[in-house]
């Protein structure tokens, strides 16, 4: 059990030994941004003086009194009109530095979601375009996502479902056959999934003076619905194309899943369990014909009706039916325990109605989906618009950050050549856009900057990365060997900036367990901003190399060892890669 955890605990014991009447209070610690003020703070005497009809400072005074001796701590000290502080034992901070250069990868990771099986959806496109900057926060967030849950213990399944059907697709064939017949990516050296998708943006210019292509679009969707052999294999040579674009774009941002779903493989399989619900009476089949559900008393249904259609008239179904048949799919066919689906905020509604759908339909793991639901990303420029061939599509953004990289490793006369340069310019380049998606709060919407994200300064991702690089530069230097296997002494860590340090590092694990709820990335992505400040602020004014003694020496070398692991640790939840030397 981390340390958070053990002294929350110990409180929780102490509230209910003094005060049972109390003993529901929900007990927070706080992290004070004065180390003056402890490593810990609570407030759990300001909530208990009222009803105890008592001052916070008395109870406080008996709350420290009865927690005696408290393991980790050194000293507990009582703050302003009741605040309990807590401070770290050095002890505890040393054995904590062993821990992390003993355990290495494993340190910061848990066993607390005992295995259980999640799956997260994430990443979703269309097979009509190249993915573009928002499949980039959609990707990155679902990785990072699926790490988090990993180091938390839990049983990661990633996946995403391909929309490869639908009048969209058709849009792009109509377009393919009349302007671009007897082509290929190849004949014109173009990636597939540009290759469709200029063809998409094509359909959209020319419809403006041919309303006609619509009518085509749709007659070919009819055509593909009736499993028109012409039709069908222009769909999947298209589709071919898209796919392996798509796979050579998710190989160079890393992204990558367990499984996949194509959305043409389960279009018709929910009307079996709308029928059924139907049977059930918990559907309605309304004027027309069409099956629909009652959503009146829950806000989600028609704003005249009250009806949310699952079954239209004509007996087709639509995206609802889909993704209940598909939940059903997953939590009943592969045993999961929770389902996360990462999903832009335009679709909000959607998924509070499908969780209250299945929920009706009887289904007892409703409870156990989830929509993580994310912000849009948007340029300096505008909102996005695909058919208008406004997207910043994800791979011309990364050479664009490339570029940038590259005149900036030029800048700094960096002397990395050949494959070793552009291993190093991709790193840096992908850890910059990554970072900079994934500091943000996901709910929150957001502008990119590609020139800021890049910067060697600041709240970036190269500076974290620059930042674990200059910690093997001196590891790298050193003649001191196996420190995993010395044992640090607290007597050479009497600098502020090194207790710093010991403390930030102290505090990985509660980080790691503590974004889980609500999935917030942000957190562990600014934790790593912090601890990175933390050690410039101490390489600034303090030699590793040159320190006063050699057990002065191999005392700070264990040091920023631990904090490059960490570094290293918290990066690869984020995805994003930690060069040994920059």
């Amino acid at each position: 059990m981390i340390l958070k955890e053990k002294l929350l605990q110990t409180i929780r014991d102490v509230v209910h030994s003094l005060y049972p009447d109390q003993s529901g209070k929900d007990i927070i610690l706080e992290y004070p941004g004065d180390a003056t003020h402890g490593d810990y703070s609570c407030n759990i005497a300001l909530q208990l003086a009222k009803p105890l009809q008592k001052s916070p400072r008395d109870v406080a005074e008996t709350v420290v009194v009865a927690l005696g001796t408290v393991e980790g701590i050194q000293t507990i000290e009582i703050a302003g009109p009741g605040f309990i502080n807590f401070f770290v034992d050095p002890d505890y901070l040393i054995g904590n530095l062993r821990a992390i250069l003993a355990t290495k990868e494993a340190y910061g990771r848990n066993k607390g979601g005992n295995n259980e099986k999640v799956m997260v959806e994430y990443s979703s496109p269309n097979t009509n375009k190249p993915l573009h900057l928002g499949h980039a926060r959609n990707n990155f967030l679902g990785m990072a996502v699926a790490n988090l849950l990993g180091a938390n213990g839990y049983d990661v399944i990633k996946t995403q479902i391909v929309n490869d059907r639908g009048i969209h697709i058709c849009k792009s064939m109509v377009a393919y056959e009349k302007w671009g017949r007897d082509t290929s990516p190849e004949s014109i050296d173009k990636k597939g999934d540009h290759f469709v998708g200029d063809y998409y943006v094509k359909f959209a210019q020319e419809v403006k003076e041919d309303d006609s292509l619509e009518e085509a679009a749709r007659n070919m969707l009819k055509k593909w619905e009736a499993n028109d052999l012409r039709v069908r294999t222009l769909w999947a040579k298209m589709n071919e194309w898209v796919l392996e674009g798509f796979n050579q774009t998710y190989q160079a941002i890393g992204s990558h899943f367990d499984q996949i779903t194509f959305e043409s493989d389960i279009s018709e399989g929910g009307r079996a369990l709308v029928e059924m619900a139907f049977e059930e009476g918990k559907v309605d089949r309304i004027e027309g014909g069409a099956l629909a559900i009652n959503l009146s008393d829950s806000g989600l249904g028609d704003s005249e009706t009250g009806y949310k259609v699952l079954v239209r008239s004509d007996g087709t179904t639509i995206y609802m039916t889909q993704d209940i048949q598909l939940a059903v799919q997953r939590m009943e066919g592969t045993d999961l325990n929770q389902l996360i689906y990462v999903v832009g905020n335009e679709q909000d509604y959607h998924f509070k109605a499908l969780i209250e759908i299945i929920k009706r339909f009887g289904y007892p793991w409703h409870s156990d989906l989830h929509h993580l639901s994310y912000g849009m990303v948007n340029l300096p420029s505008g909102k996005m618009k695909s058919r208008e061939g406004t997207t910043v599509d994800l791979d011309h953004l990364i050479e664009e950050l490339e570029q940038l990289v590259d005149q900036e490793v030029s800048e700094r006369e960096m002397p990395y050549q050949g494959d070793e340069r552009k291993k190093l310019v991709h790193d840096v380049a992908l850890g910059a856009l990554k970072y900079f998606i994934l500091k943000v709060d996901s709910h929150s919407s957001m502008l990119y900057d590609p020139a800021s994200s890049i910067d060697f300064q600041g709240n970036t991702g190269p500076y974290l990365q620059y930042a674990h690089a200059r910690i093997q530069s001196i590891l790298r230097k050193s003649t001191i060997e196996n420190l995993a296997n010395l044992t640090p002494d607290h007597a050479f860590f009497m600098e502020p900036e090194e207790r710093a340090l010991l403390r930030k590092i102290q505090l990985y694990p509660e980080v790691v367990q503590g974004s889980l709820p609500g999935y917030r990335i942000h957190g562990l992505a600014n934790y790593l901003y912090e601890l990175s400040q933390i050690f410039n602020n101490f390489y600034g004014k303090h030699s590793v190399l040159d320190a006063p003694s050699n057990e002065h020496c191999m005392a700070r070398l264990q040091l920023i060892a631990a904090v490059a692991q960490v570094l290293k640790n918290g990066l690869s939840i984020l995805g994003i890669e930690a060069p040994e030397q920059m």
